[in-house]
């Protein structure tokens, strides 16, 4: 556990499991002093499926108070972020994330699937079609070249059903930065979809990106470092940070 801590920089670890049966999940979660291997704390979360999301902000208020950290109105209301979505559709979503962070042809097809699927199940879900556009936004560019009418097309239904969801608007965000090259609308709609989620790796990806293109290199590898931190599994987040660390002319890094 120790060498975990180190490895990502941390003092304390929340491990445990998660056990579904049904329509119901168990969350066992404890926190843990790395640096002693003393339980701070530990709580069982017995819930129905259909309450996952209400539960990760249970959980996530939970490890903050056993922190006995200060945290501001604003820092509570982004620890709730939770679109009101079906279970089914967000766990159409789960999958079709995890496919798609492969980068990979068959990923792109298993994952699109699973968004799509989303959809299916639930029409007047804004957090599928949020899910689906963000889908086509990651796997546009140049081989996929009406991606980004697709991305646009299911992030302007989402937001039309409800929301703001932040997945839609990082949808936006990313068509208008590498399709429309309109770097004021990408940079509010990115801005925008980090409000609403602050860790969300895949819009500091692209912000990354973006601000590179305002001529703020420096700033952008430090937000691009960032990104990689919070998906260090995902390859092309590793590969983002190689690129721009090569052209800052920091070798060792970027191999």
């Amino acid at each position: 556990l120790r060498e975990i801590a180190g490895e990502l920089n941390v003092e304390l670890v929340v491990e445990g499991s998660v056990v579904r049966s049904g329509r119901r999940v168990r969350i066992v979660a404890q926190l843990i002093d790395a640096a002693t291997d003393t339980h701070l704390w530990t709580e069982t979360f017995d819930r129905n499926w259909e309450d996952v999301l209400s539960l990760q902000a249970e959980l996530a208020e939970a490890i903050v108070r056993n922190v006995s950290v200060v945290v501001t109105p604003e820092e509570k209301a982004r620890l709730t972020y939770g679109p009101r979505i079906r279970s089914q559709a967000y766990e159409a979503y789960l999958k079709g994330t995890f496919h798609l962070n492969k980068s990979t042809p068959e990923g792109f097809r298993l994952g699109l699937a699973y968004l799509e699927q989303a959809v299916a199940d639930d029409p007047s879900d804004p957090f599928a079609h949020a899910s689906l556009a963000l889908g086509f936004a990651i796997m546009g560019h140049e081989r996929f070249p009406d991606a980004s009418l697709k991305a646009k097309a299911a992030a302007l239904r989402s937001l039309t059903l409800g929301g703001p969801v932040a997945e839609a608007v990082a949808a936006l965000g990313m068509a208008e930065l590498y399709w429309d090259w309109d770097l004021d609308a990408a940079g509010r709609d990115l801005e925008r979809a980090l409000e609403l989620k602050p860790n969300f790796a895949e819009v500091l990806r692209n912000y990354s990106w973006y601000l590179r293109l305002r001529g703020r290199p420096r700033e952008a590898l430090s937000v691009m470092r960032q990104a990689q931190q919070l998906e260090p599994l995902v390859p092309l987040f590793s590969a983002d940070l190689a690129w721009q660390c090569y052209e800052e002319g920091e070798w060792e890094e970027a191999l």
